[in-house]
């Protein structure tokens, strides 16, 4: 395997759960040398899901490429050796709060008397200042202060989570690329930096096409459940094998393909003939969809099971 693009540099993972911790894992990823740093207690994760050989699933899957340590940061030794070890990190990222942030000697400037130019990452959950700075939180109430509850679900029942961590993932990939802009500036100017990242940051980075449909528009985004808000038909649909099968069309040309994969017109219809008009009629358009493929899917199966003349072989028959 090769080294990296970011082999020789040294990242310190002193955070805990997964925003903070799945930055660094990135940063390994692109071949940074990855130090795990945890309390005698340990990385929340580490109690949390399904176990596979006496580790939780989680964590390990949001922790690879990682060499560990433990260090207890209120003893004398245990200070003592993360001076040592922080004096040749290039990057420290952690989700610690204050005040327990400076009381365990990882403040920014804490950090800097060990590596003057070190770029520090601090996660939290709003910023480090506001009326909320020193509050806990987690993905799922980040969904709730960004609104992005309030636009997952069917319009006709309650907001519903999204299940996947995305506010989490999504400000680990800020602290990735925030990470890779500050090593650059430092190859340039020499100084290191500190990057404050929240997850409210990332949870509003995550909805530019609805902020701007509100803020440019006008527009409250309403809940559509399954449907798409700008192009159809956009949906579920089952199968007549009793699947399911996602089936989107975000333009007036990928309605025309399935038409054809269906061998219908429903494109010359009036009704359907565009985008906007198709938005207009999805009512009358989606029970359309699934009794028909059920029926394309029924002759293709008849075609394929259909048995071949004898002494004729497959490629004589294509």
């Amino acid at each position: 395997m090769s080294a990296g693009p970011l082999a020789g540099i040294r990242v310190i993972d002193a955070g805990t759960m997964l925003a903070a911790p799945y930055g660094a894992t990135l940063l390994g990823d692109l071949g940074a040398d990855v130090i795990k740093v945890e309390s005698p207690i340990g990385d929340d994760s580490r109690l949390l899901g399904p176990e596979r050989n006496g580790e939780r699933a989680p964590f390990l899957s949001m922790n690879r490429n990682k060499r560990g340590v433990v260090l207890d940061p209120r003893r004398p030794e245990g200070r003592a050796a993360f001076a040592r070890l922080a004096g040749t990190a290039d990057v420290l990222i952690t989700n610690i709060r204050e005040p327990a942030l400076s009381k365990v000697g990882l403040s920014y400037e804490q950090v800097r008397e060990y590596r003057p130019d070190v770029i520090w990452v601090g996660v939290s959950a709003f910023g480090p200042d506001g009326p909320y700075a020193r509050r806990p939180g987690i993905d799922f109430l980040a969904q709730g202060y960004a609104a992005i509850i309030a636009q997952t679900g069917d319009p006709w029942t309650q907001p519903i989570r999204v299940t996947v961590p995305v506010v989490d993932v999504m400000t680990s990939l800020l602290v990735s690329s925030g990470v890779l802009a500050a090593l650059h500036s430092r190859t340039q100017t020499g100084r290191g930096q500190r990057l404050e990242i929240s997850l409210l940051d990332a949870a509003v980075h995550s909805q530019a096409s609805f902020l701007g449909s509100c803020f440019l528009a006008g527009e409250v985004v309403p809940r559509t459940g399954n449907r798409s808000q700008y192009f159809a038909p956009s949906g579920i649909f089952a199968t007549s094998d009793h699947q399911r099968i996602c089936l989107t069309c975000p333009s007036d040309k990928f309605f025309r393909n399935l038409c054809k994969a269906l061998e219908v017109t429903w494109h010359e219809d009036p009704r359907f003939a565009t985008n906007a008009v198709r938005l207009a009629n999805q009512d009358e358009l989606e029970p359309l969809i699934a009794p028909l493929r059920r029926v394309h899917a029924h002759r293709h199966r008849r075609a394929v099971d259909r048995p071949r003349r004898p002494g004729r072989s497959r490629a004589g028959a294509a």
